[in-house]
């Protein structure tokens, strides 16, 4: 489903009755910040008879410069009117459908990684924490990109036979930046290009719903088996401090959006969920590759224009 059948969908679903009168100037700006035409807010607005005025619609619509009024904001409010209906995600879609277990890896792989590139990932080095949950240890970072890639292509039935058996309850999991071979940590990271975004307090059709209206620049985006997808977006830092600074951004700004980000993820050496294994008997699905925006830079200058700020101003603010 498309941004704009998305916002859609929540428009048709709120009732102007039940919003406040804020809450309907927000989402007149925030259609207008997205492209909509005034028609669309005053359609809707005439459902509620009791408050409609066409020509408050009009001067109000004139006037909008509204920061931070996106086409997330509709969908956050209409969320909070217990909307689901969304991307169209059904049970059915988090299966592998086409793409075989081997293949979503190897997808996966090439879209993030060079061939010469170290990549870290673990499968059965895990133990079990204080709250009886399995988590993942050190394993493996020697082994490059092309090794893996090599490996699937020979093996393509046998996933395991390439990154080894896991435990079914807790699945597999992946670093999505390359690292030197040396270790696991921030210090070992070679190239500061992605950072994971992840968020489990809401259904998993919202979550998607909510990365594809903010367009967010993402190389994977991966259902983790359990409440959450993964998306894997491009920040293109050039080293650790404007990677941090990338990041940290990137999550006030989402929270201000509300898509509430867990903040544990903030490292580049964090490991996400790798496609193409089961956990719990869900499978750990690669559902896209390269969505939203193609870069960085290119998302920062939409999502500045849709809130009326210069770079500067947006790269500034504490939202």
């Amino acid at each position: 489903m498309k941004s704009e059948e998305i916002i859609s969908s929540c428009l048709e679903f709120l009732d102007p009755r039940l919003v406040s009168y804020q809450e309907w100037i927000v989402i007149g700006a925030a259609l207008k910040n997205e492209g909509f035409s005034v028609c669309v807010w005053d359609e809707w607005s005439k459902k509620d008879e009791k408050r409609y005025d066409k020509n408050a619609i009009l001067r109000k619509w004139n006037t909008f410069k509204k920061k931070g009024a996106t086409g997330a904001t509709i969908v956050y409010y209409a969320k909070q009117h217990g909307w689901r209906k969304n991307d169209g995600l059904d049970e059915k879609s988090l299966a592998p459908g086409i793409m075989t277990a081997t293949q979503q890896l190897h997808t996966y792989l090439e879209t993030l990684f060079a061939p010469e590139e170290h990549i870290g990932f673990v499968t059965k080095d895990v133990f079990l924490n204080k709250n009886g949950k399995y988590s993942p240890r050190i394993g493996e970072y020697k082994i490059t990109c092309g090794e893996l890639l090599k490996s699937l292509e020979m093996n393509p039935e046998y996933i395991e036979r390439t990154v080894g058996c896991w435990k079914g309850e807790c699945g597999a999991w992946i670093r999505f930046n390359p690292l030197d071979g040396n270790g696991i940590t921030d210090c070992n990271v070679t190239r500061f290009k992605h950072a994971l975004v992840e968020s489990d307090e809401m259904p998993l059709k919202d979550q998607i719903a909510m990365i594809r209206i903010l367009k967010l620049p993402v190389s994977c985006l991966v259902y983790s088996g359990g409440k959450s997808v993964h998306a894997i977006v491009k920040v293109d830092a050039q080293n650790i401090e404007e990677y941090k600074a990338r990041v940290n951004l990137l999550y006030k700004f989402l929270s201000s959006q509300g898509l509430f980000v867990d903040n544990a993820n903030k490292n580049p050496s964090r490991l996400s969920r790798m496609p193409g294994v089961i956990r719990n008997n869900k499978f750990q699905t690669l559902l896209a590759v390269n969505i939203g925006c193609k870069s960085w830079d290119e998302w920062v200058m939409y999502v500045s224009s849709l809130m009326h700020m210069s770079l500067y101003e947006f790269n500034t603010c504490t939202f």
